[in-house]
């Protein structure tokens, strides 16, 4: 899951840095298939921490989150790259980085 999430995010911080439109629907082709991969093996991660029981409202609430969130994510992101171009990417990408590998060192010890 980890690794995934990092080959996606080292697809989406170097979107700036390609001045190519051809490079960057490539880049932008790979980050949405290797994060395909990734959104059922974190589904799969979270359903091994919450009750049987609990799993359908937690899986909707899950889906609703990542959905909803991306309806306004999107003009929001477009208003930081126009101020302060391509900050927010680096910012966004490196905090999802080493939130990513701290999940993966405090997990690591788990098997499933």
């Amino acid at each position: 899951m980890v690794f995934t999430y990092l080959i996606n995010k080292g697809f989406v911080m170097n979107l700036p840095i390609v001045h190519s439109l051809l490079w960057s629907e490539i880049f932008s082709y790979f980050r949405q298939t290797a994060i395909q991969m990734e959104a059922p093996t974190r589904d799969s991660f979270n359903n091994t921490f919450i009750p049987k029981e609990a799993r359908t409202a937690a899986n909707s609430s899950f889906i609703f989150a990542r959905s909803g969130s991306q309806i306004p994510g999107i003009l929001l992101e477009g208003i930081a790259l126009d101020i302060v171009h391509s900050t927010p990417i680096f910012t966004a990408g490196g905090a999802k980085v080493i939130y990513e590998l701290i999940l993966f060192k405090k997990y690591s010890c788990f098997s499933t």
